[in-house]
This record gives C-alpha cells, structure tokens and sequence, in this order.
C-alpha cells in the first residue's frame, strides 16, 4: 500500500531545510497486510515528528489553494514518483479556497514521473491559452479530443483518460496523526 521514493539529493535537501530534524511522524500508524500485523505493529520503530522541522516541510510544500489564474494539471495514472492520489487533495484544498472554477485536471497513463508526449503537452498548453484568451473553460474530455487532433501530425501517443478521478490520498497511504504545529 504504501512506498518511499526519492532521491539522495531529496533527502540532502530535507536535511539541510530542516536542520536534520525529522519532519514526518508514524506513531499510531496502524500497518496491514503482513502475515501478522499485532507484531509489526507492536515491533515496528516510531517516529514523532519535530514540530518545527514538520513546520518548514508545510510551509514549503503545502498548497493554499488559492489559484488567481486558470491552471490545467496533467498527472500520470502510474506515476511512480509523485502518486496521482496527491492530485485529489490539491483538487479538494483549492475548491476549499474559492478557486475551484479555474481549476482543470487531466490525466494520462504513462509509467514514468514526467514524460509527456508532445501531443499531450501540446493539447493541454492550447487548451489552457484558449481558456486565458476567451473564458473557454476546457474540460478533461476536450483536452483529450484535442490531443487526438495532434496526434497525427506530432506523431506521438495521447494516453489522456478523461474519465478518470483520483482516489482520496488516504486510500494510498497510512493514516497519520496530524503533524504538530
């Protein structure tokens, strides 16, 4: 259910924001799926969060979700670095902010962190300019349409699912305590 990705430049820089404190927390992480979880869990080591090394981690990457302009976000299905369930709680932390209306997601289905074809990039840029231009709001199924259109011509794939809707976050991790503030 749950990964770790990253990279040692990831970690370095986590350390050096965060004066090597810790920033995360599993204590009352309730773990499951082994061949027995009463053991994992009453053996598996915790870890609390430094309030202050969990603060420089919001401030840094916590989003208001306050968007002044229209934003599209293209977010890949099988994402192994950044999992599309992030998308949903953006999603529900920008329409908590009032800014739901200029927001658009669209997703695609390729099996790497960032590797966009150029249709997809191409539909996704057009669509947003045309959106800035005239208030034509696009819709994940327009961006699909449009990235078919350039398929022929860029020679290259278009994976857009405009059906799909990322699972709350918490379908993919643990459940957390909330960090202290």
């Amino acid at each position: 259910m749950e990964s770790i990705t990253g990279s040692a430049f990831d970690v370095r820089v986590l350390q050096r924001a965060t004066g090597g404190r810790n920033p995360f927390s599993n204590v009352g992480v309730r773990y499951t799926g082994s061949t027995d979880d009463a053991a994992l869990n009453r053996d598996v080591a915790r870890f609390a969060a430094d309030p202050a090394a969990a603060a420089v981690v919001r401030a840094d990457g916590d989003p208001t979700g306050e968007l002044p302009v229209p934003v599209v976000t293209i977010h890949s299905i099988n994402d192994p670095v950044a999992v599309v369930e992030q998308e949903s709680t953006f999603r529900d932390v920008v329409r908590a902010a009032g800014s739901g209306d200029r927001l658009v997601q669209a997703f695609t289905d390729e099996h790497a962190h960032v590797r966009l074809s150029a249709p997809e990039v191409g539909a996704a840029l057009d669509a947003l300019m045309r959106w800035i231009e005239t208030g034509a709001k696009p819709t994940p199924q327009s961006i699909a349409a449009a990235c078919e259109q350039l398929r022929t011509s860029l020679d290259a794939p278009c994976t857009y699912h405009p059906e799909f809707t990322p699972k709350p976050l918490n379908t993919r991790f643990y459940p957390r305590e909330a960090p202290p503030r």
